[in-house]
């Protein structure tokens, strides 16, 4: 008989599997209590729910409400925006922040429409290398290490610390990153109030103009500038001014950063985006703090005011065109370039002077023997009387010796030594 093959064990679906860990029964009572969030995750499929445990959501009641429950509506809108899209085991966190949607789609809370449609999370791993969950404001949220990457039908639980913080309108959003010096320039160009019809149509127009992306000047410089020029600018142009730091239409994280992007402002014209090392640049500006999420976008903050015109964008530094001669060694060059070595100099230098030494002592050796022979001779020759008579003369005139001597003879062959010598080439 044939043995019985052993029943494989299949994850349970995503609420008995809430139901049996014993620090999710908060949240699992939540779930159960609430038909829209039963029926979401039951429904789900290639999910991650980011779960909060019960000191987690004691916590977020306390400090948010004061220990008074949430309505429901709270309680679905914040528990789907801990439903992830896609499967996300705490190995496929990275260095690089990578923005994932959720599915929190209540208009009341989200104005990110962009496909696909839901409010989005950054996962990140953290300076430690452990993974992280940043939410509004930029609040960190970690994952319990003893409660992670939990299987279930169809995707994974990831157990947390903390509940996550849905993303605010952009005003409470300055307000609460303390970016206070964008906070002044608002207020001096009397964006915080209410008492004109165009401020409160910007103000309208980047509240609840779903996907925005912002880059808004936060820093003293900016603030100085902004503080010399309010008072001179008309009212349109600074409309215009602010409109230019708006781009809708296109939620832009900091991934999406690549080097030469261009985008369309609320203004009309064109920004354009800068890489240079581990800098961004938008336009001339540079991008300072980035990815704060929004209700309906992202928030980057930048060193200095863009300008419509001036649209200059930094430039890479170019390569020198100055060749560093120790760095490019020269060819060396062949024996027929380079000449007399030292050795070969050196050598010249003692040859030459030895050379005419020896040429003068055979000159000098040559007149001595030449010399004796003359004297050898004027002994052997017969005695002669001078001008004994007008025919010893002639005699003496024709004779080819003496015609020799007058010619001064001696001195002829010093020369013909001399001239006789080989010539000598220096180089």
């Amino acid at each position: 008989m044939a043995s019985r093959k052993p029943r494989q064990n299949l994850p349970s679906s995503i609420i008995p599997t809430l139901e049996g860990i014993p620090v999710l029964s908060k949240l699992f009572s939540f779930v159960n209590s609430s038909s829209n969030l039963y029926n979401l995750l039951h429904d789900s499929k290639n999910f991650t729910f980011l779960a909060p445990t019960n000191d987690a959501i004691a916590q977020w009641i306390s400090t948010a409400y004061g220990n008074s429950t949430p309505s429901a509506d709270i309680i679905e809108a914040t528990l789907s925006y801990h439903i992830l899209n896609g499967s996300w085991p705490t190995i496929d966190f990275t260095n690089e922040p990578q923005f994932v949607v959720t599915s929190l789609t209540n208009s009341s809370y989200s104005n990110v429409t962009i496909v696909p449609g839901g409010q989005r999370v950054e996962l990140i791993n953290g300076p430690g290398g452990d993974p992280e969950i940043l939410s509004d404001n930029k609040t960190v949220t970690t994952i319990a290490s003893d409660e992670k990457d939990i299987v279930c039908l169809n995707g994974f639980v990831q157990v947390i610390n903390s509940v996550l913080s849905i993303p605010q309108q952009i005003i409470n959003l300055v307000a609460q990153a303390h970016m206070s010096y964008l906070i002044a320039i608002l207020n001096k160009a009397n964006y915080l109030s209410v008492d004109t019809t165009g401020i409160i149509a910007f103000a309208n127009f980047a509240t609840f103009t779903p996907n925005m992306t912002f880059f808004l000047p936060n820093t003293q410089a900016a603030l100085d500038w902004f503080n010399g020029v309010s008072t001179t600018i008309a009212a349109d142009n600074l409309t215009s001014l602010f409109n230019y730091h708006l781009v809708p239409n296109t939620v832009l994280y900091s991934p999406g950063f690549v080097n030469g992007t261009v985008l369309k402002s609320h203004q009309g014209d064109n920004l354009t985006i800068t890489r240079l090392g581990n800098d961004t640049y938008i336009n001339s500006a540079k991008i300072l703090q980035t990815d704060y999420m929004t209700a309906n976008g992202v928030v980057h903050t930048v060193d200095s005011f863009l300008m419509p015109f001036n649209q200059t964008i930094p430039q890479q530094p170019q390569p020198s065109s100055t060749t560093n001669s120790s760095s490019s060694p020269s060819p060396t060059p062949s024996p027929s370039q380079q000449g007399l070595s030292t050795g070969g100099i050196a050598a010249i230098a003692v040859v030459i002077p030895v050379f005419i030494l020896l040429a003068l002592a055979l000159l000098f050796f040559l007149h001595r023997k030449r010399k004796a022979a003359r004297k050898r001779q004027t002994d052997s020759a017969p005695p002669r009387e001078m001008d004994a008579n007008p025919a010893a003369k002639e005699l003496a005139t024709k004779d080819p010796a003496a015609k020799e001597l007058n010619a001064g003879y001696l001195p002829h062959e010093l020369a013909a030594g001399f001239s006789s010598l080989p010539p000598m080439e220096l180089e």
